[in-house]
Order: structure tokens, then C-alpha cells, then sequence
């Protein structure tokens, strides 16, 4: 019950002491390039249960179709705004928004698709905040 008041008042007074960055980061990436704002990818979280994280587009629209889902600095779908979110991890600053509604982060291994069974064969269901 501390720990998640803890993690309330934290990411709720982060979200706005960071509120003017996190504007003008949007409408950069808005001017930038076509496509949303932010990027929701996928994450297992509290008991095994799916949700979408939020973290800054960093890249073209559509470029999981363009190539993998992991990244180089001199990646050619990465954005002129994505490539110094990535370089200062800017683009992670909306993973307060994670934080504050409870979703906490686990990236499945090897992909988007495991299950809570696999994670646990694996000793690897460990529950992290975002």
C-alpha cells in the first residue's frame, strides 16, 4: 500500500514538473513526421495480464513492417526527433503515464506473443515498475 502511494505521488508530480518537455516533445514529433504521437507497445504486466506501454514515437509509422523490433542508433527509420529522444531516452518519459494508472512492465522474451505459463517455466516473471 506505501509502495504503490509512493509510486501515485511520484509519477503524478513527475508527469507535471515534466508537463512543458513532454508538450513540446509531442508537438516535435508531430511536426517531424506523419503518424501518432505515441508508440503502445506491447508488455505483459500484473499477473501475466497484457497491457500497452507509452513511451514517445521514435520512429517512422509502420516501421515494425520495415525491419525488427530492435534498434541501432543509425537506424534508417528512426526519425531526425527520434534519433535524440533515443540518444537521452527522452522517449521514455511517458512511462510515468505506466506508472500512475498501475501497469507495471515485463518485456516478453523473444517476441510479443509468451504466456504467464511460459514466463514462470522460464523463472522469469518478475514484475518491475515501468
Amino acid at each position: 500500500m506505501i509502495k504503490r502511494l509512493f509510486d501515485i505521488i511520484f509519477s503524478f508530480f513527475g508527469l507535471i514538473i515534466t508537463s512543458a518537455l513532454l508538450v513540446l516533445i509531442a508537438l516535435l514529433i508531430k511536426f517531424d513526421s506523419k503518424g501518432p504521437i505515441f508508440y503502445r507497445g506491447k508488455r505483459v504486466g500484473r499477473l501475466g495480464k497484457p497491457f500497452k506501454i507509452f513511451k514517445f514515437r521514435t520512429m517512422v509509422e509502420n516501421a515494425e513492417a520495415l525491419g525488427g523490433p530492435s534498434t541501432a542508433g543509425d537506424d534508417p527509420r528512426l526519425t531526425k526527433i527520434g534519433r535524440v529522444l533515443k540518444r537521452y531516452q527522452l522517449d521514455e518519459l511517458p512511462q510515468l503515464i505506466n506508472v500512475l494508472i498501475r501497469n507495471y512492465r515485463r518485456r516478453p522474451e523473444g517476441g510479443f506473443s509468451c504466456s504467464k505459463d511460459s514466463l514462470f517455466k522460464l523463472g522469469k516473471l518478475d514484475f518491475t515498475l515501468s
